[in-house]
C-alpha cells in the first residue's frame, strides 16, 4: 500500500490512470465488476455511493472430458502456484507456511509456475529453508500438464480481483486455497469445495490449511471431486448471462426514464 501511495503521488502516469479511472467509474451507468470485492474497492476508492452495479464473475473453459477418477496423487505431495508477484501474489506467504510444513517432516514439492529458476529466485526459496523443496517452471503457455499433477493449488494473494488460476485447476479436480481478498473466494464453500485463508497474512494459518489437505487422503478426495462440480458450475456463458442482464436493467432504466419526461 505504502508503495502504491508512493507511486500515485510521484508517478505522473499513475496520476493519470487514476483520474482516468474515476472520471469513468462516475460517468458511467452501469458499473460491472468479477467480484463483491472489487466493487467495494472501486466504491471506496472513488466514494460512488448508490451508483448501480452488477456482479459477472469470470467463468472457465470446461474440461468435459477430464475423468477425474483416474486423477492419480502425485508423489511427493504436489503443491501448484501460478504467477509472478512475489509479495502482491502472496508467495513470500507461501514460502513461509512450506517452511512450517517442511519443520513438521512433511514431504512435498511446491511447483511454481511463472517465476524462472534465476539465482535470485533459488535464494529467496533458500533464504526461507525450503530450496529443495520448490521446482521453478517458468512461464508456461500450457498449463495443463501442471494442473493435471498437482494436488492442491495455492492461491494466498495480498490483491486479487478475482483469480482465474483456482477455477481452472479446479477443472482437473485439484481443490483450491485462496486467501479471503480474492474475488474467487466469494464462490467457494469453505471446507466443502475449497478452503478459505481468513488472514491472507498469516503463514501459520496457511500451513494448517496445507497440512489439513496433506494429511487427510478423505478430505482430499472429497473435496477434488466437489472443486470439480464448482468449477464446471463458473461457465462464461453465465458470465455473459449476468453482463446481458445488466445492461437489459440499465435500458429498462433509461426507457422508463424517457417515458417519465
Amino acid at each position: 500500500r505504502l508503495i502504491n501511495e508512493y507511486k500515485l503521488a510521484t508517478n505522473d502516469a499513475y496520476k493519470t490512470r487514476m483520474k482516468q479511472d474515476g472520471d469513468l467509474a462516475k460517468s458511467t451507468k452501469m458499473r460491472i465488476f468479477v467480484s463483491q470485492i472489487c466493487k467495494r474497492d472501486y466504491y471506496e476508492t472513488y466514494n460512488l455511493d448508490d451508483a448501480p452495479y452488477a456482479i459477472a464473475p469470470c467463468g472457465a473453459d470446461s474440461q468435459s472430458e477430464y475423468d477425474i477418477s483416474q486423477k492419480v496423487q502425485a508423489q511427493p505431495f504436489n503443491y501448484l502456484f501460478i504467477g509472478k508477484g512475489y509479495r502482491k501474489k502472496g508467495l513470500d506467504t507461501l514460502y513461509s507456511a512450506c517452511a512450517i510444513l517442511k519443520k513438521q517432516g512433511l514431504k512435498f514439492k511446491l511447483t511454481v509456475v511463472g517465476l524462472r529458476a534465476s539465482l535470485f529466485n533459488k535464494l529467496t526459496a533458500g533464504m526461507h529453508g525450503i530450496a529443495d523443496c520448490v521446482e521453478f517452471a517458468g512461464y508456461q503457455k500450457d498449463l495443463k500438464p501442471f494442473q493435471e499433477n498437482a494436488s492442491v493449488i495455492v492461491v494466498p494473494s495480498k490483491c486479487e480481483a478475482f483469480g482465474m488460476s483456482p477455477v481452472e485447476a479446479m477443472l482437473f479436480g485439484v481443490p483450491a486455497i485462496v486467501s479471503s481478498v480474492a474475488g474467487v473466494s466469494e464462490l467457494l464453500n469453505d471446507g466443502i469445495d475449497g478452503l478459505v485463508l481468513k488472514d491472507h497474512l498469516s503463514a501459520k494459518e496457511l500451513a494448517q490449511h496445507m497440512q489439513q489437505l496433506q494429511s487427510d487422503p478423505a478430505m482430499l478426495k472429497s473435496m477434488q471431486i466437489k472443486a470439480r462440480a464448482k468449477a464446471k458450475q463458473l461457465t462464461w456463458d453465465k458470465t455473459v448471462d449476468a453482463t446481458i442482464t445488466a445492461y437489459q436493467k440499465l435500458l429498462k432504466s433509461e426507457v422508463g426514464t424517457n417515458e417519465n419526461r
